[in-house]
């Protein structure tokens, strides 16, 4: 493989310190965004699983409807289970608690003379539905189950820095969400980035600060986006190079990802060096760098050719701006 000079010039001396920190090791990743308040997301009061699909959406009308203090349900039983009881007042107020699960079935094959010649087992889906009661609606008094503390309200500490919002506003074609679900991720199906709000982020125990952690997470999620097969397609050209590890293709897209990341904060100077949390994420995927010394120049070079496909893609933004 043939490095390009520019790839040379500008992201080897960052690939060096990657490679660096990598190698010095404990470093651990921290989330740098909070979790869903338990006063948000409808959850099983007794395993902690989130409902979703059409629980979540009923529950969360169970709450509003009621006035519940949370979203916690479980079944009469699951509470048994912590010596919580339903109130007597409360036996008939019961909700619905829907759930999927497989049933195996046999199905027999018959011969011309009517006579079973095999059997088939096959799987289908059924439907139940367990009746659930809020924690409001139970007797605690012999339980040592308690109500979670929901978390304090966060203030937004990230500070707004106008270059990297118009850089990515500016760009063409991009579909940019936020919302207060604690991911941050790029989906390739529906092509759009979505990002918690601003508020969720935290500084971590790496020494990163809120601002930064926001604009990193941004940007990873930018270069994500320009993987799509309408932009550099460079998903469809990883598959094909590792078509028989799969591992190893998202592994090469997440670094990818987080080194132009930090190349384009240190753009546009949020940070003077790859920062201690992105090394501490990048040492998980350590050791599909050990044994392919290629591998590094491989995410610097996709790295690169990304922040390029997004300076010009910003470029024809703007001309179609101003014709229209």
């Amino acid at each position: 493989m043939k490095l390009s000079s520019i790839t040379t010039k500008y992201t080897l001396p960052i690939g060096q310190q990657i490679v660096e920190g990598l190698e010095k090791g404990g470093l651990k990743w921290f989330k740098p965004f909070l979790e869903n308040s338990l006063s948000n997301a409808p959850k099983n009061a007794i395993s902690g699983y989130e409902y979703n699909g059409v629980n979540f959406w009923n529950m969360s009308f169970v709450q509003q409807m009621y006035k519940f203090k949370m979203p916690l349900f479980a079944s009469a039983n699951a509470w048994k289970t912590v010596n919580a009881f339903v109130k007597p007042e409360e036996e008939k107020n019961c909700f619905p608690i829907f759930y999927w699960f497989k049933v195996k079935n046999k199905k027999t094959k018959k011969n011309d003379d009517d006579e079973e010649k095999e059997k088939t087992s096959y799987y289908r889906m059924q439907l139940k539905i367990t009746m659930g009661y809020n924690a409001d609606q139970m007797d605690l008094s012999k339980s040592n189950w308690t109500y979670p503390k929901p978390q304090q309200k966060t203030k937004n500490k990230v500070i707004q820095n106008l270059k990297i919002e118009d850089f990515v506003k500016n760009q063409n074609g991009l579909v940019l969400k936020h919302s207060n679900e604690a991911k941050c991720y790029y989906s390739s199906t529906l092509d759009y980035v979505h990002m918690t709000n601003k508020k969720n982020f935290i500084k971590t125990k790496n020494g990163t600060n809120e601002t930064l952690e926001y604009y990193s997470t941004l940007l990873h999620e930018l270069i994500h986006w320009t993987g799509h097969e309408k932009r550099t397609n460079r998903f469809e050209k990883n598959k094909k190079e590792f078509k028989d590890n799969e591992r190893k293709a998202y592994a090469l897209e997440e670094l990818n990802a987080e080194i132009g990341a930090n190349i384009l904060c240190i753009y546009f100077d949020l940070q003077k060096t790859v920062n201690k949390n992105s090394l501490a994420y990048l040492a998980s995927w350590k050791k599909y760098l050990s044994d392919d010394a290629i591998f590094i120049y491989k995410a610097l070079s996709g790295s690169t050719d990304a922040i390029k496909f997004l300076e010009n893609n910003l470029k024809t933004a703007k001309k179609v701006k101003k014709v229209a």
